[in-house]
């Protein structure tokens, strides 16, 4: 279950809030990737705890698109 989502927040509003982004130089988006997470406690040699199932990362950008950055 891997997929990534690519969200510009900037595009997706209004017009009074992208005027508002603009006065402060920015664009916010945010990506979405979705994975199986897992972990595992180690609590002694006789009790551990084994838990995995689905997680979501999402990490927000607020700057511009630098299109000197080679990403």
């Amino acid at each position: 279950m891997n997929a990534t989502t690519l969200t510009c927040m900037y595009g997706d509003t209004t017009l009074q809030q992208k005027q508002l982004f603009d006065r402060f130089n920015v664009e916010p988006a945010y990506i979405r990737y979705f994975a199986t997470g897992r972990l595992e406690l180690h609590i002694s040699d006789y009790d551990n705890i084994q838990e995995s199932g689905p997680m979501i990362y999402e990490f927000p950008y607020i700057g511009k698109k630098n299109l000197h950055a080679n990403l």
